[in-house]
């Protein structure tokens, strides 16, 4: 909450750019309401994990329709484990490929899931759906379904805080190739001091998606 005592601005309602959504993350951290914020005391009482925004969505985008450019088959771009489907929501409109959000729903976190974010866990999605490139954001902590999606040789992409997502689970001693997003922000990361442990680590990837 801001000093005035008025809520904290929701960073998800619009897609805002890279310097706005700094800026405000470093008054929250400064008011050292990071934690509280993250866990719904904002004006929408969203969940935070990832703070999007308009370059992090933009790159992510791109390097996701140049994997799937190559691709013959229809299927479509699969974020699991996609909490509201946010970025999803972002995405959408920017992406080659239809993109569909799936999430067990296991009521882990008070998470207010809009009706066409699809209830499935991860492996039953992949499974149904078939998709030629899986996005999964904030794996949790003690997860290791996204070791097992790896094995199976589609493209995925990995998004968070190594220190504080599934890495336990041996994730990135995996092949993999890091985004080094310049704009990618989680909320462990330390906004005013600049120290940034978030990223986007991309298996069964090739390298040619990477270049600008």
């Amino acid at each position: 909450m801001n000093a005035d005592g008025s809520e904290y601005r929701d960073l998800h309602k619009d897609l805002l750019p890279y310097s706005d959504v700094l800026s405000h993350l470093k008054m929250i951290e400064k008011n050292d309401d990071m934690h509280s914020y993250c866990q719904g005391a904002n004006e929408s009482g969203r969940w935070f994990f990832q703070f999007l925004n308009k370059e992090f969505v933009r790159d992510l985008a791109t390097l996701i329709n140049r994997a799937v450019s190559g691709i013959n088959e229809s299927g479509p771009v699969l974020e699991v484990m996609s909490g509201d489907g946010r970025l999803t929501e972002f995405l959408r409109s920017i992406l080659s490929r239809q993109i569909v959000a799936t999430d067990a729903q296991d009521g882990r976190h008070n998470i207010a899931y809009p009706k066409w974010v699809v209830k499935m866990d991860a492996a039953e999605a992949v499974e149904r759906l078939r998709p030629e490139f899986i996005v999964v954001s904030w794996e949790p902590l003690y997860s290791t379904t996204i070791v097992e999606l790896v094995r199976l040789g589609r493209p995925i992409a990995w998004i968070g805080d190594p220190g504080s997502c599934a890495t336990h689970s041996g994730i990135l001693d995996m092949p993999h190739t890091r985004m080094n997003s310049q704009y990618a922000l989680g909320r462990h990361d330390k906004f005013g001091a600049s120290e940034f442990r978030t990223d986007v680590y991309v298996f069964n990837c090739d390298e040619e998606w990477f270049q600008s």
